[in-house]
């Protein structure tokens, strides 16, 4: 999923291609185009697709890391809930304040809350099994 919200993350990096693909026009309130030309399309003069790039960047290394060392799923139930965080200030933004959805971004956001929801059992999983050996 991480690697996956890599890929959907550097796509939208390049918003005059989504932008001009036409891809994501569905109606008046489905458009990536309202959403990656508005003001909040980047914060501090980086595209707010350069943070998902970051943020999903680093949940693919905490991956990894995971499937190497149990006790790395800590780190990555932790970094999964500072991205729902984000989440649900990005999903707000697009429908309080812009009235659009894109679909792209929306296709990262899933991929977010399933990168919390198998670190969140993976992490449930292992605490458990440390409980059942003491």
């Amino acid at each position: 999923m991480a690697a996956a919200g890599v890929v959907v993350s550097a796509y939208l990096m390049d918003s005059e291609q989504v932008v001009s693909s036409g891809f994501c026009e569905v109606g008046s309130r489905i458009t990536c185009v309202d959403v990656l030309l508005s003001p909040y399309a980047s914060f501090m003069g980086i595209p707010t697709a350069g943070y998902g790039l970051a943020w999903f960047a680093i949940a693919l290394t905490l991956s990894i890391l995971s499937t190497r060392s149990e006790k790395m799923r800590k780190p990555l139930l932790a970094w999964s809930i500072l991205g729902l965080l984000g989440i649900a200030a990005l999903v707000y933004v697009e429908l309080a304040i812009i009235n659009a959805l894109c679909l792209f971004c929306t296709a990262a956001h899933i991929l977010g809350v399933g990168i919390f929801s198998t670190s969140y059992i993976a992490y449930v999983s292992w605490h458990e099994s440390l409980e059942q050996d003491s």
